[in-house]
């Protein structure tokens, strides 16, 4: 039986706005001229978000989640596999823009990241007609396609050199994005290849989805961008 499994990864950047000036102080003809002083303030940011899994309320505690893969058509020995797999992000703490990025890998049994031939190759990664496809050249056949919600351009808006898509709105504290990913699907021959007693091993998918957030305070977002 093959398997899908999900890491769910948050990684935060804080953001403050604010520019401290310290101005000279100067002693010129027996007098001291001093300047205006401004002082910058730093505070604790709390720039926390979680991923939101098939429109579940909270999001996903355990970093794992485990998903047996399906045959789209069962009277159809080429049909492709894949899994229900709603992406969303919600907002802990505080306003923030976010940005979600994709990352799929092949592991072994022992969790270890591996290369299996040619199923692990994703040199060429691009958006197409509402799909994420992740291939081994411009011309090949996907080997692993995320399905990306119907709306997803109206809300994301895909960075085809980084591979991030970044929400487009603010994210007020409590708020859940619109659904970015609904389904990921695997070839026939991928998924074939994967039980296939020759390899010797089974391999199962995990999709890493990584989030990053700035938040929001002040005119912070003007001043800051994602890196």
């Amino acid at each position: 039986m093959k398997k899908i499994k999900e890491l769910s990864k948050v990684s935060v950047i804080i953001g403050t706005a604010g520019a401290a000036l310290l101005t000279s102080i100067a002693a010129y003809a027996a007098y001291l001229y001093f300047s205006n002083t401004r002082i910058n303030m730093f505070y604790k940011g709390s720039a926390e978000v979680g991923i939101i899994e098939n429109n579940n309320d909270t999001p996903v505690q355990d970093e794992t989640q485990l998903f047996k893969w399906a045959k789209e058509d069962e009277l159809n020995d080429e049909s492709p596999y894949g899994v229900n797999k709603i992406v969303q992000v919600k907002s802990i703490a505080d306003d923030q823009y976010v940005r979600v990025q994709i990352i799929p890998t092949w592991r072994d049994s022992e969790g270890n990241i591996c290369t299996p031939d040619y199923i692990s190759d994703f040199s060429y990664i691009t958006v197409e007609d509402g799909n994420l496809l992740f291939k081994r050249t411009e011309n090949s056949t996907p080997t692993i396609t995320c399905i990306l919600s119907n709306e997803y351009s109206d809300y994301w808006a895909y960075d085809d050199t980084t591979h991030y898509f970044t929400y487009k709105e603010l994210l007020p504290k409590g708020a859940v994005t619109k659904p970015l990913m609904t389904y990921v699907r695997i070839d026939n021959s991928v998924y074939n290849y994967t039980k296939d007693s020759l390899t010797e091993t089974e391999y199962t998918l995990y999709v890493d989805v990584l989030t990053d957030s700035i938040e929001q305070y002040d005119h912070a977002k003007e001043t800051r961008e994602f890196q």
